[in-house]
């Protein structure tokens, strides 16, 4: 967050007159708050266990309109204060920090007494309490900001008993809060959920929601794709086809792009009505038990196991393949608590659990530029709204970076602002189809993220009812230079009038 800031940039918080309506800040203010966060940001570099540094920027990100990185700031920061009450060894380091930071601040004559001072202890614990009445309450105004009263009301709950003393957490806001609760929970449920969904839908309506936005400090390498990116896809294209390739369109921009990044998949050779264009696996994939961690086959009676772990595979070659991509990464790690997790989508967060691990894997520089992340765009702007909580999104994300042995205090290449890139990437380019015997498949297939929709498409997109592989057919013929196109509606959506179409495609191709 210390990079140049961009001169025209936009804020992520969503308006909700129900919860909020928060006026931007003046432009002085914004260049206030932007120095703090810079500063703020480089404290972290230095003192990156320090509960101070993470709750400053936390609120300066809030009262700047990132509410979604005021929640992740806020939190990390309630992770040190509970190791420091649990006397952990990452509390220890917290602590000691933040003792160091106080007595650095205090007054240089009075220094050499201090350490020895009988006060010195209690008034350090009496600061660092402050700071951790003030943190909660951040993370309670963030998630308001954020539009997730329901966890809103919970922090307050929590604290009202860990700090009985402060009327913030009992007072007007928490009684609003929970009949805010009360009434979401207790009003009718949408009717594609059935009578024994109800618990899907309680979960659904804890996540509030925030506008994807390209963040001031992004370079514009990340806000495109790289040359060297396209040619490795155009090259995994060729592996697979010789009937089309990858090409750079032009498109309307984005408010929040440097320039233009869209490409489509384009002919190369006139292709017939039923023929295949291209068939297209994946390992970048979620599912449901029972079937191949590596290529989401049924696994059989005898699959074979992997000499560290015992996970089951399908084959030989399926073991290798994890092995080679992604297993040491997740080996003997321990991912329950998702299953757990207040999510209506527990699946979103196990294909998050492989995309790490790929990454983490690879070794690469920046997630943002790996392998697997760096092929996607991710439509950003105020168009897109993304779906976020603190219990449903931040925390078994932050928990399952932790398991995967990721500092994430200091670590800067995982902060929150690039894990919500990352989802925001996820979300523009996956897919999500089902499985033989029930089973239901979330996936990103690259190549496949590089078709274009087209409401009269010229071809169609089948997802393998027994694997993660999806198939391109032709159901026009295809003209050499011509681009392929797929519908992101199905039939009946296309029926509908423009207006209604543009609002369900919105979330992939913008307003």
């Amino acid at each position: 967050m210390d990079n140049k800031w961009r001169t025209s940039w936009y804020p992520s918080i969503r308006n909700n007159p129900s919860l909020h309506n928060i006026s931007q800040p003046l432009e002085q203010e914004k260049d206030s708050l932007m120095k703090s966060i810079v500063s703020a940001t480089r404290e972290i570099r230095n003192l990156p266990y320090d509960v101070g540094a993470w709750s400053s920027r936390g609120l300066c990100l809030m009262h700047i309109g990132y509410p979604e990185l005021a929640v992740g700031d806020a939190y990390k920061a309630t992770i040190l204060f509970d190791e420091i009450h649990n006397d952990s060894s990452l509390g220890c380091t917290a602590l000691l920090m933040f003792g160091m930071k106080h007595w650095l601040s205090m007054d240089p004559s009075s220094r050499d007494a201090t350490p020895a001072d009988k006060n010195f202890g209690p008034n350090v614990w009496a600061a660092l309490k402050k700071i951790e009445i003030d943190n909660t309450k951040l993370l309670v105004e963030a998630l308001i900001r954020l539009n997730c009263p329901c966890d809103a009301q919970e922090v307050c709950r929590d604290a009202s008993r860990s700090f009985p003393a402060e009327g913030f957490f009992r007072g007007r806001k928490s009684i609003e809060l929970n009949e805010l609760k009360r009434s979401l929970e207790a009003s009718p449920m949408p009717s594609h959920y059935q009578p024994e969904q109800r618990g899907d839908w309680i979960a659904a309506l804890r996540f509030g929601g925030f506008y994807r936005r390209a963040y001031p400090w992004m370079s514009s390498e990340m806000l495109r794709r790289d040359p060297s990116t396209i040619n490795r896809m155009r090259k995994s294209v060729a592996g697979l086809t010789t009937k089309c390739t990858i090409k750079k369109i032009s498109v309307k921009e984005s408010p929040d792009e440097t320039e233009s990044d869209y490409y489509g998949m384009f002919a190369k050779t006139d292709i017939k009505r039923g023929h295949m264009i291209f068939k297209e696996g994946t390992v970048i994939f979620a599912a449901t038990t029972g079937r191949c961690p590596a290529c989401c086959r049924s696994l059989n009676s005898t699959p074979h196991l992997s000499e560290c772990c015992q996970t089951p595979y399908c084959t030989t070659r399926c073991a290798n393949l994890a092995a080679r991509t992604y297993h040491a990464s997740i080996c003997k790690k321990d991912f329950s608590f998702l299953k757990e997790s207040k999510s209506s989508n527990t699946i979103i967060l196990q294909e998050q659990v492989r995309v790490f691990a790929l990454i983490l894997q690879e070794n690469a520089s920046h997630p943002l530029k790996s392998t697997i992340l760096a092929p996607l765009h991710a439509q950003l702007g105020p168009d897109n709204v993304m779906a976020a909580s603190l219990k449903g999104t931040i925390i078994p994300t932050i928990k399952t970076l932790r398991e995967l042995g990721i500092d994430i205090f200091a670590d800067e290449k995982w902060d929150t602002w690039v894990l919500f890139i990352i989802l925001a990437r996820l979300a523009n380019n996956h897919r999500a189809d089902n499985l033989s015997n029930d089973g239901f498949l979330e996936a990103i297939n690259l190549l496949y993220s590089f078709i274009n929709h087209s409401c009269d498409p010229n071809a169609q997109y089948a997802g393998a009812s027994d694997d993660s592989s999806v198939t391109i057919l032709a159901i026009k013929p295809i003209a050499k230079g011509e681009e392929i196109c797929v519908s992101y509606l199905d039939s009946n959506d296309r029926k509908l009038g423009v207006k209604e179409r543009q609002k369900l495609l919105t979330a992939w191709v913008g307003e």
